[in-house]
């Protein structure tokens, strides 16, 4: 940065975002006393946050993110009552955030996600800090419980806890609160009983609510009713990777406005809901990983928008549906580790959008692999293997040229392999 400008004493905004500047950022910046606005984010500056930036008491507004500043946090930065802006996201920061930054009252946005720092949050921080907006500390090693104090910053827009190692209960008092954005995700959360869940039936007020991630968390507990009473507004919704159990709630179709829904790898039993097949807006829906049982019900196939589906690891059994073979946007298709019987339907294999893999291992299929195989001309995976298939395989395997796995061992296939399988130039793994 040129030290010529250090003697614009009247400078009151500094804008060299996004650029490809480096070097550390200067000291003599904290001389420019009439500085309102520093904005250096999206550059390669390197070293410290100058101390001396705590000497700009007109500052409102300073933006660092995406650099590759370290070391700690000034504490006389929390000194500066007209600072409402604060964002140092996405660089190497580390050590605590300073106590001072809890007395700013009039901060609307702190941002310090994708740093290496550490420590709790105090009790009172909503008391204190009553006007944020967005509040965004993921990626962190931050630690202890999440306030419930901070149901008094009633303006909060975007809270974000995520891949940190938030311990504890949700407070109920938090579901108060109306976010469009609330990342919850990757931390040691728990719940073990209704109260414990009962922030979910805070936020059922909230109309707003575009995202809701719990997933990778401890919560275990059943799933709340009040989980379909949720925002219309609400595209995505995870509580994938924790203990949860019990039914999955067939009124999750009222959130019409779907586009990701993530169930997977929890301890959920019972039947799928037919009403999932109401989601018509869904384009990855993931239940995975569960003890689910019964049927796949023929109303997924309504979900035509899907680009993901994910059913593997489960207790399901009977045939598949063939409505599946409406999906014609579907990408990745995984039906493995079930129970499933009967004949595989040859309208699956004429899902040409399939890019990346259909597995379809583990389970109790029987009869030919359908010479509609031949039209997933796109898919890098093939997975049929542990099956009870017989007669020969199909010369139309040929035509799946973008194949690069292919296991269709533990079957009973007869006959020769087809010779034009040699043609597959980008296959990595073949298992026969």
């Amino acid at each position: 940065m040129n030290a010529g400008l250090k003697n614009c004493t009247s400078l009151q905004s500094i804008n060299l975002g996004s650029n490809l500047l480096t070097g550390e950022i200067p000291s003599w910046l904290g001389g420019l006393s009439s500085l309102r606005t520093i904005i250096l984010q999206k550059s390669n500056f390197t070293g410290i946050i100058p101390p001396s930036l705590a000497n700009l008491s007109a500052l409102q507004k300073i933006h660092l993110r995406s650099n590759q500043l370290e070391s700690s946090i000034p504490e006389g930065l929390g000194r500066l009552g007209k600072l409402f802006y604060i964002d140092l996201g996405e660089n190497h920061l580390s050590g605590t955030i300073p106590t001072t930054f809890y007395n700013l009252s009039s901060l609307t946005r702190f941002r310090v996600t994708n740093n290496e720092l550490h420590g709790t949050l105090p009790s009172n921080l909503g008391d204190h800090l009553p006007n944020l907006e967005y509040l965004l500390l993921g990626i962190n090693n931050f630690t202890g419980s999440l306030p419930a104090s901070l149901v008094n910053a009633t303006n909060i827009y975007s809270l974000d806890i995520s891949f940190n190692n938030f311990t504890g209960i949700v407070p109920p008092d938090i579901g108060k609160l109306c976010p469009d954005f609330l990342s919850l995700e990757t931390n040691q959360l728990m719940a073990a009983t209704a109260h414990d869940w009962k922030f979910v039936t805070f936020l059922a007020n909230c109309t707003r609510l575009r995202l809701f991630d719990l997933q990778y968390n401890k919560l275990g507990g059943v799933l709340p009713i009040s989980v379909t009473n949720l925002s219309s507004q609400l595209q995505i919704l995870c509580v994938n990777h924790n203990e949860i159990s019990g039914k999955i709630p067939s009124g999750l179709s009222n959130l019409g406005g779907l586009n990701y829904l993530q169930l997977s790898h929890n301890r959920f039993t019972g039947i799928l809901p037919d009403s999932i097949g109401h989601l018509s807006s869904l384009q990855a829906l993931a239940f995975n990983g569960n003890r689910l049982t019964g049927f796949i019900p023929s109303s997924l196939g309504n979900l035509t928008k899907l680009l993901e589906l994910y059913s593997g690891e489960n207790k399901f059994e009977g045939p598949l549906p063939t409505s599946l073979g409406r999906l014609r946007e579907l990408t990745i298709a995984t039906f493995d580790n079930n129970k499933f019987t009967g004949p595989l339907p040859k309208e699956i294999f004429n899902l040409s959008s399939l890019s990346y893999a259909l597995d379809l291992s583990n389970n109790n299929f029987v009869g030919p692999l359908p010479p509609e195989v031949g039209f997933l001309t796109k898919v890098a995976y093939i997975y049929i293997h542990w099956n009870n298939l017989q007669g020969p395989l199909p010369n139309t395997l040929s035509n799946c040229q973008s194949l690069i796995g292919l296991r269709l061992h533990h079957n009973s296939f007869n006959g020769s392999i087809p010779a034009a399988i040699s043609k597959m130039r980008g296959l990595i793994l073949l298992s026969l």
